[in-house]
């Protein structure tokens, strides 16, 4: 079954949306995005995603006309030491949950990252461009990409990068690094952050108001890129943060020596868009977040 769009907004196309993951930082948007339509918000308490024989009977029991799946495995550095759970919630479950979709005749939306790329090509990564993940995380989020799209035809399956946003309802969910920088410029007055690795700064309300408008506008299946426009080392991004919020701590670029990981970052994992525009600019989108939301 397509989602058709034609006056979404309107009583007769109210549906029930599922949405999985629901109280980290991406679902708690796309609950807000989707208000007028009936939506169901479960977490891990509700469904443990990688316990396919619970999803498969709960998910059917609740007949959704609309499964947003956001849960996922976020400890990009612990998915180094446990890869197996990184590869059973971001790779197994996902193609659980495509299957159940295709049984039940409904859409499913499901999110990957920029992480699925190695991160070489100067000129970024349209929708078509094969992954060559480089660390755990990004190899776990490329097994669930290739076993959604083998299990349904009826998907949306979109890449980001960077997410930032309110802090998540969940506690197990991860601070982002705009909070994280937000609160100790407001504490010190000096931070130090990573002037290397480029990418695209993305506020959630937008990818979450970026996700309706796919829906409702019926746009057709498959892989779309949604970012900020835009691209910001670690580095320029804090040093806009600290602008915004008008304060006087001082940023100093630092090199990633300075700051190691366990993971294997790519340089430059910059998602180019073919198939709709990109968000708004992300140094515009940062400031309406920080200027409108209490940190």
């Amino acid at each position: 079954m397509h989602v058709h769009g034609d006056g979404m907004e309107s009583a007769p196309t109210r549906m029930k949306v599922l949405i999985l993951g629901g109280k980290g930082l991406l679902g708690g948007a796309l609950a807000k995005a989707f208000l007028g339509h009936n939506v169901i918000v479960w977490d891990r308490a509700e469904l443990d995603i990688a316990d396919e024989t619970s999803a498969r009977k709960k998910i059917p029991e609740l007949r959704p006309e609309l499964i947003i799946n956001c849960a996922a495995w976020n400890d990009v550095d612990g998915a180094e030491d446990h890869p197996d759970q990184a590869e059973r919630l971001n790779g197994t479950a996902v193609g659980s949950l495509a299957a159940i979709a295709r049984e039940l005749g409904v859409t499913i939306i499901h999110y990957s990252t920029d992480y699925v790329f190695d991160g070489t090509n100067r000129e970024g990564y349209d929708e078509d461009a094969s992954p060559n993940p480089i660390n755990a995380y990004g190899r776990s989020k490329a097994l669930g990409e290739r076993l959604l799209r083998e299990a349904i035809d009826e998907f949306y399956l979109i890449r980001t990068s960077r997410l930032y946003g309110p802090r998540p309802e969940s506690p197990a969910a991860k601070i982002s690094f705009v909070l994280r920088i937000a609160e100790l410029a407001r504490l010190k007055r000096e931070v130090s952050s990573v002037d290397e690795e480029s990418g695209a700064f993305t506020y959630v309300k937008d990818l979450a108001e970026a996700t309706r408008r796919l829906v409702r506008d019926s746009a057709p299946y498959g892989i779309y890129h949604l970012t900020s426009s835009g691209q910001a080392t670690w580095y320029q991004c804090a040093k806009e943060i600290v602008s915004s919020l008008g304060l006087a701590t001082v940023v100093r670029p630092v090199p990633r020596s300075a700051y190691p990981v366990r993971r294997v970052i790519p340089p430059y994992t910059l998602l180019r868009s073919t198939k709709v525009p990109h968000l708004r600019d992300w140094k515009i989108a940062l400031r309406d977040f920080l200027t409108t939301n209490p940190i």
